[in-house]
């Protein structure tokens, strides 16, 4: 009798705890999606697709595991149900008094039938759990959305777990600063400011000077020693790698042959040669206004009043003939080595043009 009670609510009881069992196996099935696919987002798992076979396969093997462990409903859940309604507990006692032949057994049996007449299985509602519907709903929107992203990373349109665990435990590389300099008329085209990154090279720079000027070289200090590039417009070392700030400096040098005899250097030559040129010919006047003034007796010896010049006549610092100063004694002497001073001051006249220099004033002093 008791059976044929219970029968009547059973089925809606046991539909009720098939649907709690599925929502806590989707709970279940969300949740392995979730763990699978962030697992295959951290590694960089190639089948990321593979996190949906998992949620199917767990979905498929906890519902009926749940249904028959927690939510297949017993006589006593039944009869509790059903007495909710109610009964007064009148059916849960009629299960517990289940085989008891009793008088006052008996009775409780036949009050129990009555009142369950009035009591129909479509009034036996179907209780959810509102707590796993909310649990099943944010694992899975959790776990697709993490599903998602594991696809697209492994489609390499966003970075993947493994690139940014890479990028979060890589240090920042170490920069260093590379700064340059001109000294001298001309530009350096290109950066002059720049930041490398430690063991990288520097970018290529280029030099360029103005207008009779070049290059003369590029100074810089690595590791404590300081190293020269001679006459390169390009800046560019294949092999120095940079592991310290540097400043590193490009002179531009005059050309000298261009100054017009105002520089130094090869037009100091010049500069000689003009004195040549002029001495022989006022050596040459001087030997004829002797000979003319041999001619004339001594007292047409050429003088003039108001300090006119007296052709032939010898001075203590210098030689007048004819008009014109002839350069020689203390006063050559002294020409000549106030030159030599300003030559062997100058650093951009090289050692052997100082050497050829000095050796044609001696050259011009013997003759």
């Amino acid at each position: 009798m008791v059976n044929q009670v219970v029968e009547k609510y059973q089925a809606r009881m046991a539909k009720e705890g098939m649907i709690n069992a599925f929502i806590c196996a989707l709970c279940i099935g969300f949740g392995a999606l979730l763990v699978s696919a962030l697992i295959f987002w951290l590694v960089g798992f190639k089948y990321p697709w593979l996190s949906f076979v998992i949620m199917a396969a767990v979905i498929a093997a906890s519902a009926p595991l749940l249904y028959v462990k927690k939510f297949r409903p017993s006589k006593k859940q039944i009869a509790m149900r059903v007495d909710a309604l109610g009964l007064k507990e009148r059916l849960l006692t009629m299960v517990q008094l289940e085989g008891d032949d009793s008088y006052i057994a008996q009775r409780q049996r036949e009050d129990a039938m009555k009142a369950i007449e009035s009591v129909s299985s479509g009034l036996l509602k179907i209780a959810l759990s509102i707590p796993a519907i909310v649990i099943a709903s944010i694992l899975a929107l959790t776990g697709g959305s993490m599903a998602t992203v594991s696809l697209l990373a492994e489609k390499g349109i966003i970075l993947g777990g493994d690139d940014i665990i890479v990028e979060a435990t890589t240090p920042d590389p170490v920069e260093y600063e590379i700064e340059f300099i001109e000294i001298g008329n001309g530009m350096i085209d290109g950066d002059l400011f720049q930041m490398v990154e430690e063991g990288q090279p520097i970018a290529e720079v280029t030099a360029i000077p103005d207008d009779n000027w070049f290059v003369y070289q590029w100074l810089y200090e690595l590791d404590g020693e300081e190293y020269v590039l001679e006459e390169t417009d390009v800046f560019f070392v294949e092999d120095l790698l940079v592991n310290q700030n540097m400043v590193i400096t490009v002179v531009f040098a005059e050309l000298t042959e261009s100054d017009e005899g105002e520089g130094e250097g090869v037009s100091v030559e010049g500069e000689g040669e003009e004195e040549s040129d002029q001495m022989d010919p006022t050596e040459g006047e001087g030997q004829e206004g002797e000979n003319e003034n041999s001619d004339k007796p001594e007292g047409d010896s050429g003088e003039s009043e108001g300090g006119e010049q007296a052709g032939g006549q010898f001075q203590p610092n210098h030689s007048v003939i004819d008009g014109k100063v002839d350069y020689g004694g203390e006063v050559y002497d002294n020409a000549v080595n106030d030159a030599m001073e300003e030559i062997n001051g100058n650093d951009d006249v090289s050692d052997d043009m100082k050497d050829i220099i000095e050796d044609y004033f001696d050259n011009i002093q013997k003759d």
